[in-house]
């Protein structure tokens, strides 16, 4: 399908096959994070004969925490933080990323485990961590658009093993790959993605559009507790592939292509936002009730609330339509570029 020159499939195949130039392999700046990131995953453990402390053939010591203005990435929690303990709720985050950029080609790698602990962001790490060692590997002798898709689907297969040989969770995952067409001074991008974790591109004159759109296109209303799929044991030891997506577009020289995990594009999903603002008002209202009636009046109070919030379609009137709701969306995001 397409939707503002993004082309998505469930299978790549049915998305353009074009010629692209030759990979250059000089690396410009790698970036992971947060902390360590990346660093911490052992890829020896499948098996094969990668020396330890090298990701992606590029050593530990020479990945950035950040990058440059060629490749930046960033973390942070949103989740509060104890005032006596000093200490965010759901650490450690799960959110990992990892940024390699070469002279012209770039490969972007995001996950998020699924729900929070160790387990979790050990997940993400594998996964990351394993799709881009992969693609290090493989990319360079890809010809057409379907040689790169081919290429990350082989990256998730390598990420779902890394995985289950580290006995870790679930978690999401977003990698793509940016590269320059031949005869052409255009570029092109391919992403895979499984759950929701996004892929987008900003442009002065565009915007912000979302690239994997497919992956989410035919929900009516997201559910924010189901990423729609994931790699890891999702049935004890196969991914869940249900939303599972391939999307490609063309993208000109100075767009900025980006991946978020849903800790970012939630707060920008109006609905969300709104349901935020919402439970913000009736804490307060709440705490002010408390004061003067008593607890089974406010009880009763609340519940007929929830009720009432629950059982309204149009609770959220402007925003109920899902294009529109996504328009907003990135609209927003546009606005922060």
């Amino acid at each position: 399908m397409q939707q503002n020159n993004i082309k998505w499939s469930r299978i790549f195949t049915e998305l353009p096959c074009q010629r692209i130039k030759p990979f250059a392999r000089d690396t410009v700046v790698a970036a992971t994070g947060p902390a360590e990131g990346i660093k911490k995953v052992d890829l020896t453990c499948c098996g094969s004969k990668k020396k330890k402390g090298i990701i992606a053939g590029i050593p530990c010591n020479k990945w950035s925490r950040h990058g440059h203005y060629r490749a930046y990435g960033i973390s942070t929690s949103l989740y509060e933080c104890n005032p006596i303990t000093n200490t965010i709720s759901g650490d450690p985050v799960a959110d990992v990323f990892s940024v390699v950029a070469r002279r012209n080609n770039c490969i972007l790698a995001l996950a998020d485990g699924v729900n929070w602990g160790e387990k979790s962001r050990l997940a993400a790490r594998c996964a990351v961590a394993g799709s881009v060692d992969y693609l290090n590997e493989n990319l360079f002798s890809a010809e057409t658009t379907h040689d790169v898709f081919y290429s990350l689907v082989k990256s998730f297969e390598y990420a779902q093993s890394l995985i289950i040989k580290n006995e870790a969770t679930m978690t999401t995952l977003c990698t793509a790959v940016v590269f320059q067409l031949e005869n052409s001074d255009r570029w092109g991008l391919c992403c895979i993605n499984i759950g929701d974790s996004l892929a987008f591109v900003y442009s002065k004159k565009q915007g912000v559009r979302e690239v994997t759109i497919g992956s989410h296109f035919d929900e009516d209303q997201r559910d924010m507790r189901n990423p729609g799929g994931s790699l890891g044991p999702a049935d004890g030891y196969n991914p869940d592939l249900n939303n599972l997506t391939f999307s490609f577009t063309v993208v000109e020289s100075g767009n900025i292509v980006f991946l978020t995990s849903d800790g970012v594009s939630d707060n920008f999903d109006p609905v969300v936002a709104k349901c935020k603002h919402c439970d913000v008002k009736e804490k307060i209202s709440q705490s002010h009730e408390s004061l003067y009636e008593s607890n089974q009046v406010s009880d009763n109070k609340n519940e007929a609330q929830r009720e009432r919030s629950n059982s309204d379609p149009h609770i959220f009137d402007d925003w109920c339509i899902p294009t529109e709701r996504h328009k907003k969306m990135l609209n927003d995001m546009a606005e922060v570029n």
